[in-house]
């Protein structure tokens, strides 16, 4: 009889997994269907794995938001609209990820959002697609110490890592 349950119970929470994984699959299902279209590679990183690769918590924090005040050399720059907005997407990652061969990752402001993995060239290629999807965005390697935090205000942020003391 245990064994019944103990196979209904595991069952029960494969099913529950995939429930979560579907809905949050959603809450970007407008952008992965244009990425797939576009013929966009990449790869989804599910909510609870994120904070394994995502540099912006080794970053400075200040309350919940990174504290950029203490972060060496950032760059805070203004878009317009989103013409201005992709070609600033394009110029920071040639000047952050130029040398890059890891994956960017791409986190937006939801916890409950899967984030992406892609190359530098296919995020430079849909940066329009990434930065529509949310009101906020945070570009980094999965590598190297850089972050770029886009917020919905006009601004973008970006530095790296200040070093270990």
């Amino acid at each position: 009889m245990s064994g019944n349950r103990d196979e209904l119970l595991a069952r029960r929470r494969a099913l529950q997994l995939r429930q979560q994984r579907d809905a949050q699959r959603n809450r970007i299902a407008r952008e992965l269907a244009a990425l797939d279209q576009a013929g966009a590679s990449y790869e989804l990183i599910w909510p609870d794995a994120v904070n394994a690769i995502w540099i912006g918590q080794r970053f400075p924090q200040m309350g919940s938001r990174i504290d950029w005040s203490a972060v060496p050399d950032v760059s805070v720059q203004r878009w317009h609209d989103g013409q201005d907005r992709e070609q600033l997407c394009r110029q920071l990652l040639r000047h952050y990820a130029a040398e890059e061969t890891a994956p960017i990752l791409a986190v937006w402001g939801d916890a409950e959002t899967p984030a992406l993995c892609m190359t530098a060239a296919e995020c430079a290629r849909h940066c329009a697609i990434l930065l529509d999807a949310d009101f906020e965005l945070w570009l980094s390697s999965t590598s190297a110490a850089w972050l770029m935090e886009w917020q919905a205000e006009g601004v973008v942020y970006a530095g790296r890592l200040p070093p270990q003391s």
